[in-house]
């Protein structure tokens, strides 16, 4: 379990200065403490307590502390040190247990950032730390940094501007409880000043990552509030439910989904709104993006008319009139990507099948967003072929996609854009469905999985979709068929891999926009 750790010690003598009155870890910053803060946004990732240390004079940061032990779990040290190094040395007999996290209380950043940094550092096994770096230069006496571009290991500290070193430091650092060795021998050689525990780490041999992050703020003075306000400001997001009668089946799984990318935001510093479908059609807009699962034909039309107007939305509404099925298979189709030979029909007309249907196995599927009755059903031969469409009709739907059946092993998929998360398994391993049960279990049919991934990559991008699903068949010789491609699915056997990820592509889109 990760340990968290804030120096909170300073005199804040430039923010006095500049006529602050309050203690520093008291600084509002969008009306939250910067204390506080730092303590919600670690909660996030550990049950441990944060551990802090702030000096002898700060009275009034000891009664906030007070306060916040009542409903959270704090380590507290109160004593004034005659530098951060020695903050750090005080803090130590906290963080012998397994890695840990230390910032300076005055240190702002984004929250994703900050999430990408916790995990890349969690799942990093082959160093004894990683720091944050940026490129922007904030603070007015900057430790530079260079680093090996390739697997960006840090190679060295400056105290000037150097012709390697291309960031900064950003006050953040993940450590292993090796680094303690260090941090007694910089004490016992009277070092003090961090930095020089930063170029002793390097010296004694210890691996060192670095971690960009976008910007990352000291605040030491008066006029910094407005710039951290500013880079932390929440943003405004509107996420849609699905009804439910999209959901056969997954109501609880698409719940689910949505919920946990709402609470991964909100770990982002996210300010979320919720709606239902029925919501959306009559609410005023005024979010910074609007995200979520909608299906309803009207609920997208809205979409689609306020995405036009500049609204970021994700999933875009015209990205999920693209996964109706008609305009999917024609957009795969016409872009190259490995899709069942298809014929579109009416429902109310005669059809007759191409000559390069060479299968007497079919599957008919609606071609428009929603039905009240079965919409994909298989049919084996040409009578029954008739018959399930004579079916459809009668269910009013007047439209439908006949595709070719692909005999091979059924996978499926889920992905999201602009992330390192792609997804895929074997239904039959872990449920049956209906093709399942026409193609059989699984073989294990050896393929790239690889090309799968850019595949369906290529296909979320030509849809126009950043969270996507789908389901795609492996030919016996290795080949891939993409059957079908969802706007946002449940996510149900990958649902905690999954939701940082959407979180953080909504967070990333919705920035970008502002």
């Amino acid at each position: 379990m990760m340990n968290f750790a804030i120096i909170a010690a300073g005199d804040g003598s430039r923010l006095k200065n500049d006529g602050i009155t309050i203690s520093k870890p008291l600084v509002r910053v969008n009306g939250k403490p910067l204390l506080n803060r730092l303590i919600t946004l670690f909660e996030n990732y550990s049950s441990v307590p944060v551990s802090l240390i702030i000096n002898n004079e700060m009275s009034d940061v000891l009664r906030y502390v007070e306060t916040l032990q009542q409903r959270r779990r704090i380590n507290l040290i109160v004593r004034s040190t005659p530098s951060s190094m020695h903050s750090f040395a005080e803090l130590s007999r906290f963080l012998t247990g397994g890695k840990f996290c230390l910032t300076t209380v005055d240190t702002v950043f984004q929250p994703s950032d900050f999430s990408r940094f916790i995990r890349a550092f969690e799942n990093d096994e082959d160093c004894d730390g990683m720091f944050a770096i940026t490129k922007f230069t904030d603070d007015e006496k900057p430790l530079y940094v260079s680093v090996n571009e390739q697997d960006m290991t840090i190679t060295g500290f400056y105290d000037e501007p150097h012709t390697e070193a291309k960031y900064v430091s950003g006050g953040i650092y993940g450590l292993t409880p090796k680094s303690l060795q260090t941090l007694n021998r910089c004490l016992q050689t009277g070092q003090s000043r961090m930095r020089s525990f930063q170029r002793q780490l390097l010296a004694d041999g210890l691996k060192i990552k670095a971690f960009p992050f976008d910007k990352i703020i000291d605040l030491d003075h008066a006029s910094d509030i407005a710039k951290a306000e500013e880079l932390v400001r929440p943003l405004n997001l509107l996420a849609v439910s699905r009804e439910e009668r999209f959901s056969p089946g997954h109501i609880e799984d698409d719940e689910a989904i949505l919920n946990s990318v709402i609470e991964a935001l909100k770990t982002m510093d996210c300010e979320v709104e919720r709606c239902s479908e029925k919501e959306f059609l009559t609410k005023n807009l005024d979010a910074d993006l609007v995200f979520g699962m909608a299906r309803d034909s009207l609920t997208v039309e809205k979409l689609q008319e306020v995405e036009q107007k500049g609204l970021r939305i994700v999933n875009s509404g015209f990205g999920i009139g693209n996964c109706i099925r008609e305009n999917m298979a024609k957009h795969l189709i016409d872009n190259g990507i490995p899709y069942p030979k298809s014929i579109f029909i009416s429902t109310d007309e005669d059809f007759v099948l191409p000559d390069d249907f060479k299968t007497d196995k079919f599957w008919v599927k609606k071609s428009s967003y929603f039905a009240d009755c079965e919409d994909v059903v298989f049919a084996h031969g040409k009578e029954q072929l008739v018959d399930v469409i004579k079916k459809f009709r009668e269910c009013g739907i007047r439209y439908a996609v006949v595709n070719e059946h692909i005999e091979g092993d059924l996978l499926k998929f889920y992905g999201v854009a602009d992330s390192g998360f792609f997804y895929w398994f074997y239904p039959t391993n872990k449920c049956i469905s209906g093709l399942s049960l026409i193609n059989g279990k699984a073989l294990g049919t050896k393929f790239d999985v690889n090309n799968l991934e850019l595949v369906c990559r290529k296909a979320a991008e030509i849809l126009n979709i950043k969270i996507f699903g789908g389901d795609c068949i492996v030919r016996r010789d290795g080949t891939l068929c993409i059957i079908d491609f969802n706007d946002w699915p449940s996510f149900a056997v990958c649902r905690d891999e999954a939701a940082p990820a959407i979180a953080n592509c909504i967070y990333e889109s919705a920035k970008r926009k502002r």
